[in-house]
């Protein structure tokens, strides 16, 4: 059976990817991705009545009794309030978690699987993304770890196999990729010192291609390059051969539209890249097609507080939502 994921693109999910990959690049971006999901189908996981009430029209758990705490923002204005939100799968199951105070992203952001094994794990300060923010493996594996920086990827963003082989490791300095990424084979070989296909010489300059491996010989990775940097489609590959990720570079950077799957095909998270930085909105599925996560971003860095769904469609009240 094909895995499922999740990217971290350099958005919350490709680097949510990459940034979920590379948003795995997230991370969903961003990078967004950002690994994975498991072997098993566990879109039966069953919860009892008792823990399957309590879902309101604001997609938020009356279990937890903080529906009913929001403040009008001219109280928030004043004294510091902490408050948290959830999501959740359609069987009732925790799909996000959010914490906030005075209306801002502050402290733990979590996504999960469906069998509530951690899936991706960020911290916001201020609105914004800061710290390390990691993706795993369905059984708790790493999956990709990458560096924040108020909002933006800042130092390593590393990918690994699910046995703790090293994929890729790119730079960042504040959004902008520094140093071209290593990249590896599961059996640790360096994809660098193994071209797929020989130069090929053409008006405009000299395109390669570098390609990792699986154990099972089928491709992990491929990356095109032109005149010795990243450009063009970069595909990210499932252990059966199916796309995990597809992102898009021009000239060294991030460019135009990243996305990423599930192992069954499935759109998961869709981010757009301007000169190297997430631009516009970024939006995450559930593997049912239903919006999950939705993220607008300006130059590298959240815009306003994200949209977030559970698998039914409800969502927090927007009146809460500020700029940050």
């Amino acid at each position: 059976m094909k895995m499922r994921t999740f990217l971290i693109p350099i958005g919350i999910g490709f680097l949510l990817i990459i940034l979920f990959f590379i948003r795995m690049i997230g991370i969903g971006s961003a990078v967004p991705i950002s690994p994975p999901p498991t072997h098993q189908d566990q879109s039966k996981v069953k919860l009892t009545p008792r823990e399957n009430a309590g879902k309101t029209s604001r997609g938020l758990s009356e279990r937890t009794k903080v529906s009913n705490d929001f403040k009008p923002l001219e109280s928030l204005a004043i004294t510091p309030v902490e408050h948290k939100f959830k999501t959740f799968y359609d069987n009732g199951a925790l799909s996000s978690e959010w914490s906030f105070k005075n209306a801002r992203l502050n402290g733990a952001f979590k996504t999960y699987y469906d069998n509530q094994a951690t899936w991706t794990a960020f911290n916001f300060q201020n609105g914004q993304l800061e710290g390390v923010g990691k993706a795993f493996y369905p059984d708790g594996a790493l999956f990709r770890e990458t560096n924040y920086m108020r909002g933006k990827p800042d130092g390593h963003l590393k990918q690994y196999y699910e046995k703790g082989e090293r994929w890729f490791d790119m730079i960042l300095t504040y959004g902008i990729l520094t140093k071209a990424p290593e990249i590896y084979s599961e059996n640790g070989e360096s994809a660098q010192g193994a071209i797929l296909h020989p130069a090929v010489s053409a008006d405009d300059g000299i395109y390669q291609m570098l390609t990792s491996y699986y154990l099972n010989q089928k491709v992990s990775s491929a990356w095109n390059l032109k005149n010795g940097v990243l450009d063009g489609v970069t595909t990210i590959y499932y252990k059966d051969g199916s796309p995990m990720c597809e992102l898009n570079f021009k000239n060294g950077q991030f460019s135009g539209e990243a996305k990423c799957f599930y192992g069954s095909g499935e759109l998961l998270n869709q981010t757009s890249y301007s000169q190297g930085l997430a631009e516009g909105v970024e939006n995450q599925y559930y593997k049912s097609g239903a919006k999950w996560i939705e993220t607008e971003f300006r130059e590298g860095k959240i815009k306003i507080f994200p949209k977030a769904y559970s698998e039914n469609g409800k969502t927090p009240e927007e009146k809460n939502h500020v700029k940050g």
